[in-house]
């Protein structure tokens, strides 16, 4: 579920479903990818696209701001068409990742209850196949965005959010 804030109005609730879930480890971390059609559409061009890091065992974790924990969540929610398109950060919420992952684990769960400095609430569950390709492109192409989550703890936090 998107809840998604509107100036002068109630927030809007989407209700969203994917079939595009993607994960890749690293050396602590395990880097997720989710992606969201049009609203009550289950295919098509990804809409909404949900990029976090998260630790690589099993558990709750609380997102963290900025990124320098290995125990924390970090990550941005980019909307790519629309009125409120753009990127804004993750700023608070957990993700909960379950059934352990090892070095050649296929696949990664888990539940996220987030929400974004633009007051975006992302609410779902999620099961990630392992895409190497997919994460590694996708970071290419918003690598300034993703090296603002790499900022170590004690630095600034990321610019204001693109375009909302």
């Amino acid at each position: 579920m998107l809840l998604q804030p509107e100036p002068g109005r109630t927030a809007r609730e989407l209700r969203t479903a994917s079939e595009w879930a993607d994960f890749h480890p690293a050396e602590n971390i395990d880097r997720v990818l989710l992606g969201w059609p049009l609203p009550g559409a289950h295919g098509g061009r990804h809409v909404f696209e949900l990029y976090l890091r998260v630790p690589a065992a099993d558990g709750v974790y609380s997102v963290k701001r900025p990124a320098g924990d290995s125990a924390a969540v970090t990550g941005l929610f980019y909307q790519n068409t629309g009125r409120a398109a753009g990127r804004t950060p993750v700023v608070d919420g957990a993700v909960t990742l379950i059934g352990r992952r090892n070095d050649t684990a296929r696949w990664r769960e888990g539940r996220f209850d987030l929400t974004c400095r633009d007051g975006t609430r992302l609410i779902g569950t999620f099961r990630a196949r392992r895409s190497r390709m997919t994460l590694t492109r996708f970071e290419e192409q918003h690598a300034a965005d993703i090296s603002d989550l790499l900022v170590p703890s004690g630095g600034s936090d990321p610019p204001a959010p693109d375009a909302r």
